[in-house]
């Protein structure tokens, strides 16, 4: 009997193992369920963070005496009769103040400035209101206060009637439950407050940040947050010396946004009836010729997306648009039909460009780029260029996350994208050397050249491996993770994608597994260093071509490691980031068109241009460029200009006002992520 139970406990400790089932027959590999080992941290491993700075020091007393300042409560202590409150140098419009304060005696006031004298009055004992006009300054403004005898002087405070914007916000939403923050670009005293918008009323106040100095932007800053102001509603700030915002919100959903950011990738549909302001008849429905110098061979190219501002299909774009879409439908928490529709839409483009041994073509384009007409125009023969070993592999990723998603929904699908990523695996262990040559002579559109392509491989072999358990996938993996990051690559991603899809497959706490999560947690720790380096809360040291596509990517890394690391820092820094895309910059200008108070009012689009429109409602621009990588900017910018403010709103400047469907799909991603966060706190 005992002999009977040690070998059923042995066939069920075999059956439960993680081990390696690479010698079972491929019938028999048990089916894998998708995993969130975040889900098996232990609560205590959940690490709070609260964003702290020093406080801005606006007045400083001089005489025998003493000062407190607590926001906007400041109290006076004048031992010998007479003290002079001096500020820091600050700017003020022309405009009618009033100064206000308790006193416990009667005595003598005077504001004046180097030049100017302001106000000259006596004052009784008790509360005290007086008016006076102010001109002009940037100087110091010294306060005498003069007393009978000793003295205390409570609720000290000035105002002033004019609205001077210096209180840079986001411009579209803070999400309730994440960290909100204020940029003011002039000196705005000691503290600030939120009002409600609709009544007026004091709602919140907090303290300023003391002067920082933006060397990208080249500016002396202040700061503020107020994480803590969670009621939805409609806002504005004014700060002790008047400077206000705009009116901003704080919801608890991005919901409208997010169905914007995706429309802006549906617009961009080839070979697809369109409807909308920018809505087209289908185009480019013709088959595409295999480009080759010995053979004719044409294929079914429909679908798919136009890239940016042309109408090439370019694989490597179009696998990381659907990888961000896939990882939104897995990991956010939108499941929406429109979502699930435009995922198989690109799917069941790239499925086409397959060849029969694996590989997957790099594009489908024209000879040239298209002129500035409607997409149903453009009437080039298009062809299909060589397959790349990067976009495969990024192709092996997606099919494979593809088969997670749809295989208890759509079956069909789901099986047609497992068989496509099985092939491509092949295809890749058959090609271990890089293959992605440029474009031919005869080309002159773009190329998203590829040359390090090690990120694509560690997705796809990652992928593999949470789908078979298969240590040969894991072996390969374990050699990628010590080879470099192409950085310039535009699915730099796909290091993020394979981390997360690593920690959800390895053995919990195995050694892999700590290993994947401390290059993770490198990365991360990197860019909230930049972000706190930051005022404005941009994560990296340059302004690359696509510099709002990196923040998102920034975002994402962040927010995806944070389930795993249990840290809060990663959501705060985060939060800040989403805000520098939504408006908080130095150009005080949300990057997304139709959003925010301001925003790009030039596009370099043609779908745009041949509907008569300056913007695609949704879509997100490329932003900052500080390697002026057009002519037009060149116009404005030389290499003295600080980097931060590299930016012109001329369609001309493809490099700062072109969309792209990759920059709307990182964003997608980033505010599903974002939500994530916000309904559902780690802890």
């Amino acid at each position: 009997m005992k002999k009977i139970f040690l070998l059923l406990m042995i066939i069920l400790l075999s059956s439960c193992s993680f081990g390696n089932k690479e010698n079972e027959d491929d019938d028999k590999k048990e089916e894998i369920v998708n995993v969130n080992n975040y889900d098996n941290i232990p609560v205590e491993e959940f690490k709070p963070y609260k964003e702290t700075y020093n406080n801005n020091s606006a007045w400083n007393l001089e005489g025998d005496g003493s000062f407190v300042s607590e926001l906007n409560k400041k109290q006076i202590v004048a031992n010998s009769g007479e003290v002079a409150l001096k500020s820091s140098p600050f700017m003020m419009k022309n405009g009618n103040y009033n100064v206000s304060f308790i006193s416990t005696n009667s005595g003598h006031i005077k504001i004046a400035s180097n030049d100017d004298v302001y106000l000259d009055s006596d004052f009784e004992i008790g509360d005290v209101s007086l008016d006076y006009r102010l001109s002009d300054i940037n100087y110091e403004v010294v306060v005498s206060l003069s007393f009978v005898g000793n003295s205390e002087v409570d609720d000290f405070s000035i105002s002033c009637d004019n609205k001077t914007y210096g209180a840079l916000s986001n411009q579209i939403a803070y999400l309730d439950k994440l960290n909100k923050q204020v940029v003011f670009n002039n000196n705005p005293g000691n503290y600030y407050g939120i009002y409600n918008a609709n009544d007026n009323s004091l709602v919140y106040a907090e303290n300023v940040s003391e002067a920082i100095f933006e060397n990208d932007t080249n500016q002396w800053l202040y700061k503020g947050y107020f994480k803590d102001l969670e009621t939805g509603g409609e806002y504005y700030i004014k700060s002790e010396f008047g400077y206000y915002s705009k009116n901003f919100s704080i919801n608890d959903s991005y919901n409208e946004l997010l169905e914007s950011v995706l429309e802006a990738i549906y617009v961009q549909r080839c070979g697809h009836d369109t409807e909308g302001v920018l809505g087209h008849p289908a185009c480019h429905t013709a088959p595409s010729k295999v480009f080759s110098y010995t053979k004719e061979e044409y294929i079914d190219t429909t679908g798919g997306w136009h890239d940016a501002g042309d109408y090439g299909k370019y694989g490597v774009v179009e696998n990381k648009v659907i990888a961000d879409l896939l990882f939104s439908y897995l990991y956010g928490v939108n499941k929406d039909e429109k979502l699930i529709d435009e995922i198989k839409f690109g799917l069941d483009y790239v499925l086409k460009l397959q060849n029969e041994y694996g590989g997957v073509y790099n594009k489908v384009v024209s000879k040239n780029f298209a002129d500035f007409v409607s997409p149903e125009l453009d009437e080039q023969e298009t062809y299909l260029l060589s397959p790349w070993t990067s976009v495969t592999a990024s192709f092996a990723g997606i099919t494979g996350l593809a088969y997670e998603a749809f295989k208890n929904d759509d079956k069909e699908l789901a099986d047609k994208c497992l068989n496509a990523h099985n092939k491509a695996i092949d295809y890749l262990l058959n090609n271990q050397n890089p293959s992605n040559p440029k474009n031919p002579d005869e080309f002159n559109v773009g190329t998203y050249y590829v040359e390090n392509e090690t990120d694509e491989r560690l997705f796809a072999y990652s992928v593999a491996y949470k789908l078979t358990r298969d240590n040969k996938y894991k072996e390969l993996c374990k050699s990628l993770l010590n080879t470099g990051v192409d950085s310039d690559n535009m699915v730099a991603n796909c290091r993020t994608y394979a981390y997360i899809v690593l920690l959800d497959s390895l053995e919990y706490n195995s050694k892999e597994y700590v290993q994947v999560k401390e290059r993770l947690k490198s990365d991360c720790d990197a860019i909230c260093d930049g972000v706190s380096s930051n005022v404005y809360a941009y994560p990296y040291t340059a302004y690359a071509w696509g510099s709002n596509q990196h923040v998102c990517e920034a975002i994402n890394k962040l927010l995806l490691a944070s389930r795993y690391f249990k840290d809060e820092r990663y959501v705060v820094k985060a939060s800040e980031m989403i805000n520098y895309i939504l408006g908080l910059n130095v150009l005080d200008m949300s990057f997304i068109w139709g959003y925010g108070y301001k925003y790009p009012q030039s596009i370099h689009s043609r779908l745009a241009y041949a509907k008569g429109q300056n913007m695609i409602k949704g879509a997100m621009c490329n932003g900052v460029d500080q390697l002026l990588s057009d002519g037009e900017i060149g116009k404005y910018f030389t290499e003295d200009s600080p980097i931060g403010t590299r930016f012109v709103d001329n369609s001309d400047s493809y490099s700062n006002v072109e969309p792209a469907i990759n920059y709307n799909s990182a964003l997608y991603l980033s505010l599903s992520l974002l939500e994530y966060a916000n309904r559902k706190p780690i802890q």
